[in-house]
């Protein structure tokens, strides 16, 4: 049985390796996503701030409150990029002058580095799902989902799409493992899951709605208030810092980008 499971294992990782090389050579040129959700990477790491000011020229996806022009976009992409967008800036790699998307390649190593993350990460959960379900079906499954669905285009973008899909994504899979284990186990997967679909809500706010349809699930499969108790506290953090974040560009917690 182990060597059955060391080879699911190398199938599924050779699997989404191909799809990963196939998807991930594509470079696009800019659009407006890059500077929307990059500039405000930029505006983080050079002015402590959220708004838009220096690249609203370059962007049609963008938002004006009190004088700035800020993203029209969840944070969750721009956060998500700060690490990479600090390395190359520290290397001297990007034109601080010209933005993070200069030269081309920076461009493209920022996307590999958010999208195409959220990109492994989306096949890799759903390869575990489809085995957990009906095993023997991961690698095709990852596959199907890999190159037959709009994920292999989003994968080399900056689009939040991905990202927001696989929290989402393993915010269920926590939660139908919940329903396997009792005590702390068991809330600390409900827990979990609430973290994730909250964060899922920071890249992508339609995600929202999987936040609602999570929660029916948990609940009429558990029937524990003390489980949907620990779903909302798992979330609260990511809600709070949303809320933060709209305080901060919009002057109010409850006035999103949109």
């Amino acid at each position: 049985s182990i060597a059955w499971l060391s080879l699911g294992v190398f199938v599924v990782a050779v699997v989404v390796l191909l799809c990963v090389g196939a998807a991930c050579a594509l470079v696009y040129p800019i659009n407006p996503q890059d500077v929307s959700r990059f500039g405000v990477s930029d505006a983080l790491a050079s002015y402590r701030t959220v708004h838009i000011d220096r690249w609203s020229s370059e962007t049609s996806d963008k938002a004006f409150y009190d004088g700035h022009w800020y993203s029209d976009k969840p944070p969750g992409m721009a956060i998500l990029a700060l690490p990479t967008y600090g390395v190359l800036r520290g290397v001297g790699a990007v034109d601080a002058a010209s933005g993070p998307w200069t030269p081309t390649w920076a461009l493209w190593v920022l996307r590999l580095l958010t999208g195409g993350l959220a990109y492994v990460a989306l096949l890799l959960l759903i390869a575990r799902g489809a085995e957990r379900f009906v095993p023997g079906t991961g690698p095709l499954t990852a596959a199907a989902v890999g190159v037959g669905t709009f994920a292999f285009g989003l994968a080399a973008t900056s689009f939040s799409h991905l990202a927001a899909g696989a929290l989402a994504f393993l915010a269920f899979l926590l939660l139908h493992e919940a329903k396997r284990r009792t005590g702390r186990a068991g809330a600390m997967r409900t827990l979990g899951a609430g973290a994730a679909v909250g964060a899922a809500v920071v890249f992508d706010e339609l995600t929202a709605i999987a936040v609602v349809v999570l929660l029916v699930y948990l609940a009429a499969t558990s029937r524990s208030v003390l489980r949907v108790v620990a779903y909302c506290v798992g979330g609260a953090p990511a809600a709070i810092g949303f809320a933060v974040y709209n305080k901060s560009a919009f002057g109010s917690p409850f006035h999103n980008p949109y």
